[in-house]
């Protein structure tokens, strides 16, 4: 698409922003600057009606208070899926006061976020239902306040639904009885997801009373109100609450989950590219070890590949990362998306514009850069923001790809304390992405992570500017097109290869951890039969056979190092090593044994490869108890083809097999 399929609308708010006209007005097709969006934004949408535009970019965040009422005035002309929002104030006019810097930047954000949105797909929704049982429990008596708060907020006696209650404590503290009732009882597990969570509890019963049997509930969302709750899973629709926090808001939180949304689809699965097992035998598995809400397993009906379940996805992003052949994706931002994005940043990067890309994630990433620029925290106009959803969600293809497309240094910018959980998978990213680094002479100091809260965003900006401050100038040009695959190990070999023809180097093989989905597999020339058993069972189809050249090959970059070929082979001549070659070499099939093949004596067609033949023969002859049967002329039997060996044997046992 061309800009003219675009519409810019802008404004300028109290007249604070250095707007460039003359330079954002070539950005689109219709760019309109408003002094503030109840005044003109009339003549705005007559231009829309008029011109045959197809998206709109709004210049406010998303979670600006404008945002609504533009979008539903929108909503009469364009579909909304066809809208996107950038904080141009925030981002770019807020922390940076040169106007020319701020401008450049504004318009490397508006191309990046047109380039990103026009390689997207629209995402499928599903209808979700929360209802309004809930289930709180406590072991304090300021939960009970909540309850009352949540009963008037969210139950319905007509639908039967309300506050299920249960207190765990000394019954002294707690009145005899409120609105709604309580009952005595813990929490033992919780498993589900919003709008179905099942909750195991076990009641409690008077030492006169025999004891009680832990039940079922079934409820729309859990709350937890105590000092020490119990360590539950994260997800959304389970609250944790402290008893002095604000009752009132706490309860509208909860209300305003409850009712029927359209969840969009954030993860796509692709079972032809799945690494998750051939030939019977399972690999891989990333995505389910990964994911942190339980949404992915393996398909009932077929446990070589994957089930999703879209309505416990939280859209984290980690399976997409996680998955070495991007059979799992992300649905927006999608790989390709990020990639387009970092494209148009990063057009003109040289050793005197130095450019870093921030990957923040929506949360605390994205509040941060927010506040900063609320608060006129001054960092390097060379900064570009790329938005993810959560940092598990950035891979080392994504990191890499960002040195190869000119980047100087790359930051990861989130939450102290992620809500998706632990940052296994990031911290195995990051790991891997410094080794590369060093091992092209690059340095790992060109990557960091830096996480922080919104009232944080201070310190988390000095932590940037000193970051940025630190780099020097890497020999890796701007202006490169963008990979031509956004499959996660494709990119890793387009950003390696350019690593190689930026630096000249070819470092060798690093060395990786266990968990790291590489490997390096050792095949024996002497001993193999070419009997294709690593073809059979690799999953990625890192082993490919010639049946015309009899020759075994090896990508090694394609290798997720599940180890399957070394427990198939027959001969024992493989051996897996965690290695990760950074040489061209291995970013191709490469020969690992060749063979040829034999003719049969009597009809001289070729029938055997002579590895396997000379190994059976090997194996024949070396048995004692067939050494008689194989005598004389019966020991070329083997050397025929399986036709006229059996016209050979019939004719031997007419003779009557005499020895």
């Amino acid at each position: 698409m061309a800009a003219k399929d675009w519409a810019l609308l802008l404004t300028d708010r109290g007249g604070k922003l250095p707007l460039d006209n003359k330079l954002l007005g070539n950005a689109a097709g219709i760019v309109e600057t408003l002094p503030d969006f109840e005044q003109g934004l009339d003549g705005f949408l007559s231009q829309l009606a008029k011109a045959d535009v197809e998206w709109v970019l709004v210049g406010v965040g998303e979670d600006d208070p404008a945002a609504p009422a533009i979008e539903a005035q929108l909503e009469q002309q364009i579909a909304l899926h066809r809208v996107r929002y950038l904080s141009l104030e925030a981002l770019s006019f807020g922390p940076h006061k040169e106007k020319g810097q701020a401008n450049q930047k504004a318009l490397k954000m508006i191309q990046g976020v047109m380039a990103g949105a026009e390689a997207g797909s629209y995402a499928r929704e599903n209808v979700l239902e929360v209802s309004g049982d809930v289930l709180l429990w406590t072991d304090h008596p300021k939960g009970l306040e909540v309850a009352t708060k949540l009963h008037e907020a969210v139950g319905d006696q007509k639908k039967g639904e309300g506050v299920s209650v249960y207190a765990d404590g000394d019954l002294a503290d707690f009145p005899e009885r409120s609105t709604p009732d309580w009952n005595r009882g813990k929490v033992l597990s919780v498993q589900g997801r919003l709008g179905e969570f099942q909750v195991q509890i076990q009641p409690h019963y008077d030492s006169d009373e025999r004891p009680k049997k832990p039940f079922e509930l079934s409820v729309g969302q859990v709350v937890l109100v105590s000092d020490h709750p119990p360590g539950l899973s994260s997800r959304t629709g389970i609250h944790y609450l402290l008893p002095g926090d604000d009752t009132e808001v706490a309860a509208e939180d909860i209300a305003d989950l409850v009712g029927v949304f359209h969840k969009p689809e954030q993860v796509t699965y692709n079972p032809q590219t799945c690494a998750g097992g051939a030939a019977d035998k399972q690999a891989c598995g990333r995505c389910i070890t990964f994911c942190p809400y339980d949404a992915i397993e393996r398909d009932p009906a077929n446990p070589l590949r994957m089930k999703v379940d879209q309505m416990s996805c939280e859209g984290c992003g980690a399976c997409g990362a996680a998955c070495p052949t991007s059979a799992m994706g992300f649905t927006d931002p999608a790989p390709k998306q990020i990639y387009q994005t970092l494209t148009k940043l990063l057009p003109d990067a040289t050793p005197e514009v130095p450019p870093v890309i921030v990957f923040h994630c929506s949360q605390q990433g994205a509040e941060i850069l927010a506040e900063a620029g609320e608060q006129g925290l001054v960092y390097d106009s060379f900064v570009m923001p790329v938005a993810v959803p959560c940092l598990r969600n950035v891979s080392e293809a994504n990191i890499l790809e960002a040195f190869r497309l000119g980047a100087n240094g790359v930051a990861l910018l989130g939450c102290e304390d992620c809500p998706n959980g632990e940052r296994d998978l990031m911290m195995e990213k990051l790991t891997l992405s410094e080794q590369v680094l060093d091992a092209f002479g690059l340095g790992r100091d060109r990557l960091r992570l830096i996480t922080g809260e919104a009232s944080q965003a201070s310190e988390a900006i000095t932590a940037l500017s000193t970051f940025t401050a630190s780099i020097k100038p890497a020999p890796l040009p701007g202006g490169q097109r963008p990979p031509f695959d956004s499959n996660n190990r494709e990119v890793l070999v387009q950003a390696l290869e350019g690593l190689i023809a930026a630096t000249g180097k070819e470092p060798g093989g690093i060395k990786v951890g266990p968990e790291q989905p590489f490997g390096y597999v050792d095949v024996k020339d002497e001993g193999c039969t070419l009997c294709r058993a690593c073809t059979f069972v690799c999953p990625t189809h890192a082993f490919r056979f010639d049946m015309n050249e009899q020759v075994l090959a090896y990508k090694h970059i394609s290798c997720i190092g599940c180890g399957l070929c070394v427990d198939a082979c027959p001969e024992k001549v493989m051996t897996l090593q965690r290695e990760l070659y950074l040489e061209t070499e291995a970013m191709d099939y490469l020969d690992v044994v060749q063979d040829e093949m034999v003719a049969c004596t009597k009809c001289e067609k070729p029938y055997i490869n002579r590895k396997a033949l000379e190994s059976i023969e090997a194996k024949v002859f070396g048995m004692a108890s067939l050494g008689e049967v194989f005598k004389g002329e019966r020991n070329k039997l083997l050397r025929m083809c399986p036709d006229c060996r059996a016209v050979a044997a019939m004719m031997d046992v007419e003779k009557g097999w005499e020895v």
